[in-house]
């Protein structure tokens, strides 16, 4: 193999990594995706028609959320008809992410974690006394390493709490490696010696 196609693989290779890291959704873009699904089961389970408009009320670290909301409505239930008198107040109370236990998928595979998103509140419309609840959840996997890139400083909602990595799996795998190196040392000279 040249030098060339030496370096052109190993560029390959570091820059596949990279791009696999920028496919993960960060924690904002999931709750987002959470808020979509919230908007979709309030709207079928309330069988939601004729809306004329979205009032969102939130706590002031939610109000990021704002025209997501509004767009996701807009998307499953509003109407152009200027007559409704439907109002919908919608009021997010609590949006967060929490992460579960840290596990590997094969033995020398990396650590993953589950993350879930959850987004809850009450909705309801102008001139009904019925209030809607909701609480919506999503869940998917992600590597352990890339936490560091889903979560945001300025917005404090998309921090969990990062459990710690298993201490009995990052002591097993250098154990087996070391072990299975001295094996074969021992093999290789006691094989050579007879």
């Amino acid at each position: 193999m040249s030098g060339k196609t030496f370096v052109f693989i190993l560029i390959l290779l570091f820059t596949s990594t990279n791009f696999a890291q920028l496919n993960v959704k960060s924690n904002y873009e999931f709750l987002l995706d959470v808020l979509d699904k919230s908007a979709a089961e309030l709207a079928d389970e309330n069988h939601l028609e004729g809306l004329s408009s979205i009032n969102f009320t939130a706590p002031q670290d939610y109000l990021v959320f704002g025209n997501r909301v509004k767009m996701a409505f807009k998307k499953y239930v509003m109407t152009e008809n200027e007559n409704s008198a439907a109002d919908l107040n919608y009021t997010i109370e609590n949006a967060s992410i929490f992460y579960g236990e840290p596990f590997k998928k094969g033995l020398f595979g990396s650590h993953y974690i589950e993350r879930i998103g959850t987004v809850s509140g009450t909705a309801s419309l102008n001139g009904d006394d019925e209030i809607f609840s909701f609480n919506s959840t999503l869940t998917d996997t992600i590597r352990f390493d890339d936490l560091r890139f889903v979560e945001n400083p300025a917005l404090p909602f998309t921090q969990g709490e990062i459990p710690g990595e298993p201490l009995f799996s990052s002591i097993l795998e250098p154990a087996i490696a070391i072990g299975t190196a001295v094996i074969t040392i021992v093999l290789f000279f006691s094989v050579r010696s007879k």
